[in-house]
Order: structure tokens, then C-alpha cells, then sequence
């Protein structure tokens, strides 16, 4: 029973030896081995992922792509406080929300977009489903709990592109009587603005002493009345207008082929009344409001 005692006791006084080198040699041999390994799990991880993402950079190596601080100074400089826009994109926009209109004499009418500020919404809505997806992308994960409210905002942004269109398809000629202008010509408008347009406009004297051009009180979704008078009478000038284009085209080839008793100038008007029918088609879309947009449109044309 001595014997392995003594042999247990000189294995022990040796482990406890300072000047041993065994050791200083396993924790190399040691770390160089769990390098190894992680190189090892590393590549075979990427090889399991395979496709473009296997290729894609982490996220130290993002991190020490970035430019450095100063060129980040630069950018932030060059944002603007709305949304992180850049300036010059911002500086449209804003000139988009808030504008101005010429009126009698020398006045302008202030007006506020509220079209534009849903694409303000709908680009904030965008930056925060960004965010989502990078955190996703970068973190591998997804929650139950995060997924819902990755749900709840996907449907916030496809609400806002619904509504966006809505805004489209009440687009009006008159803009008097766009739902989605606020003018300060209007009545019920001009009471809702005139507190914040005296704070925007505070130098232009002009701007709060012009006279409205009609005083008509009521709100926007009255009316339901004239509002159905007002289609009837826009399906009848598009009648009209389509009934004009055509009779036109067709009898003033008639009526030179009669006076000029020539095949060549028959041909002739004959295919350019059909062209003319044609681009006035074309022209002429089923959303158009006002008997005298074709004549605004030819006008534009010539002056070209």
C-alpha cells in the first residue's frame, strides 16, 4: 500500500513544480488546437448556409468597412431633420406640403398638401420595416412576439399604400374641390388654417387680407346631391366630346372629297381625320373631369 502512496505523492509534488515547461507548452498546443477548431466550425457553417448569404460579410467586417468619423459628419450634415431625408430631398418635400398659388390681383392662396404628407408616412413606414429586416438578417432569429408586431406594421404600410391610392383616384382638376387640399380660399379651410398660417406667414400682409373666391361653407362630403349632378354632367361632356371628335373626323373628309374632286387629297384627309380621332382618344382618359381639358392638352402641344 506505500508503494502507490509514494508514486501518488511524487506525481502531485511534480504537478506542483514552478519550473515545470509541460505546461507552458499544453496551453499553446491548447489554444492553437481551439483556433483551429473555430476555422474549422467557421467554414463548415458557411458551406451548410450556402447561396449568396453564405458569402455575406459579418457583422465586424461591415463594421470595419464604415467610412471613418469624419466622412460620417459629412453625411449627417448634409440630412435634414425630416425622417433623415437629404437635404435637397427634403427642401422639395416641404416645398410640396406648403405652398403657394397666385389669385386675384396680387395675392397668393397658402395651401397644405395632405397627399404629400402621406408619402411622408408611407417613407417612415418604410425605414422602420428596413430596420426589422436588417435586425432579422443580422441576428438569424425570429420571435413569435416580434413576428406579430412585424405583422402589425407590414399592415400599417399596405393601409398607407391603399390609402395613398385612394388619394390618386380623388385627384380633381378643381382643386377647390380636391378632399385632400386644404386652400385658404375655402371657408371651412380657411377657419382650420388661419391660426397656422398667421404663424408661417407672420411678413406677408397680402397673404391674410385676400378675399376668398366664393364663400361656401360647407364641409368636404356635403352636398351628396351636387355631387352626383356634378358626375352626370362630366359622363354627358365626355359623351359630347367623343361625339364631336368623331363627327368631326368623318365629315370633313366627306365634304372635301366633295369640293375637290382629287384622290390624293381624298386620301389624304381621310387618313389625317383618322389620326386626329385617334391621338384624341388617347388623349382624352375616362378620369377627366372639364369639357376644355382636350384644349388645354392641343394647347400645350403647339406651344411645343
Amino acid at each position: 500500500m506505500a508503494g502507490p502512496r509514494k508514486g501518488i505523492r511524487a506525481v502531485q509534488h511534480n504537478s506542483h513544480n514552478p519550473n515545470r515547461k509541460v505546461n507552458k507548452k499544453t496551453k499553446s498546443e491548447l489554444s492553437e488546437a481551439e483556433k483551429k477548431a473555430q476555422e474549422d466550425f467557421k467554414s463548415e457553417r458557411e458551406e451548410n448556409k450556402g447561396g449568396p448569404a453564405a458569402n455575406a460579410p459579418t457583422l465586424l467586417e461591415i463594421t470595419a468597412n464604415e467610412p471613418a468619423r469624419g466622412d460620417e459628419g459629412a453625411e449627417a450634415q448634409s440630412r435634414s431633420s425630416l425622417l433623415g431625408l437629404p437635404k435637397r430631398i427634403a427642401k422639395e418635400r416641404l416645398e410640396a406640403l406648403c405652398y403657394d398659388i397666385d389669385g386675384p390681383g396680387e395675392t397668393q392662396f397658402p395651401i397644405i398638401n395632405l397627399a404629400e404628407l402621406q408619402r411622408l408616412n408611407i417613407y417612415a413606414l418604410r425605414k422602420k420595416l428596413a430596420v426589422k429586416a436588417i435586425d432579422i438578417f443580422q441576428s438569424e432569429s425570429l420571435c413569435d412576439n416580434e413576428a406579430w408586431r412585424i405583422k402589425d406594421l407590414m399592415s400599417d404600410y399596405c393601409n398607407a399604400l391603399r390609402d395613398f391610392d385612394y388619394m390618386l383616384q380623388k385627384d380633381d382638376i378643381e382643386i377647390e374641390r380636391d378632399p385632400f387640399y386644404l386652400m385658404y380660399s375655402r371657408w371651412c379651410d380657411w377657419a382650420i388654417m388661419r391660426p397656422v398660417v398667421d404663424k408661417l406667414y407672420k411678413s406677408k400682409k397680402v397673404m391674410m387680407e385676400i378675399p376668398r373666391d366664393h364663400e361656401d361653407a360647407e364641409m368636404i362630403g356635403d352636398a351628396r346631391a351636387w355631387t352626383k349632378q356634378r358626375a352626370r354632367d362630366a359622363s354627358f361632356y365626355k359623351r359630347f366630346w367623343f361625339g364631336l371628335a368623331g363627327g368631326l373626323a368623318l365629315i370633313n373628309p366627306m365634304l372635301l372629297i366633295l369640293l375637290h374632286h382629287d384622290r390624293v387629297t381624298a386620301l389624304a384627309m381621310a387618313s389625317v381625320a383618322t389620326v386626329f380621332f385617334a391621338v384624341t382618344m388617347a388623349f382624352y382618359h375616362e378620369a377627366d373631369r372639364a369639357p376644355w381639358l382636350l384644349w388645354e392638352q392641343w394647347r400645350r402641344i403647339l406651344q411645343f
